[in-house]
């Protein structure tokens, strides 16, 4: 599990490190638009500026988030990393995904210091 931190006055928002870290393109499991927009509340951000930052247009940013169209294993990279570094920001942690407990506290381990590239391949 990826969790992220909770808003002000929301709690917090688990997705499955699968979803995060094995996403290889196309249209994003239904996780990832759900911690971008976690993620650009919790943070300074507006939708203009994430997608200047992860190298797509506005309508194709939006277009994701909506679901409609997929993207390229470049920019599910992109997108990948940049909720990582979000996690990282507040000390937040992926759990392993094989073999989870029912409890979600059992199943987390440090991010901080993790490769997304390293977990990725432990994942495939």
């Amino acid at each position: 599990m990826v969790i992220f931190p909770a808003l002000f006055g929301s709690n917090e928002l688990p997705i499955l490190a699968s979803e995060l870290l094995g996403w290889p393109g196309g249209v994003a499991p239904a996780g990832i638009p759900q911690a971008l927009r976690h993620e650009l509340q919790r943070r300074p951000l507006g939708q203009v500026d994430v997608a200047e930052r992860l190298g797509v247009s506005c309508s194709q940013f939006a277009n994701i988030l909506q679901g409609r169209f997929g993207t390229s294993l470049a920019v599910a990279g992109r997108i990948r990393d940049f909720l990582i570094e979000g996690a990282k920001t507040v000390g937040i942690s992926v759990g392993e995904t094989a073999a989870l407990a029912s409890d979600p506290q059992v199943n987390k381990t440090p991010l901080a210091g993790t490769d997304a590239n390293s977990r990725l391949a432990q994942i495939i």
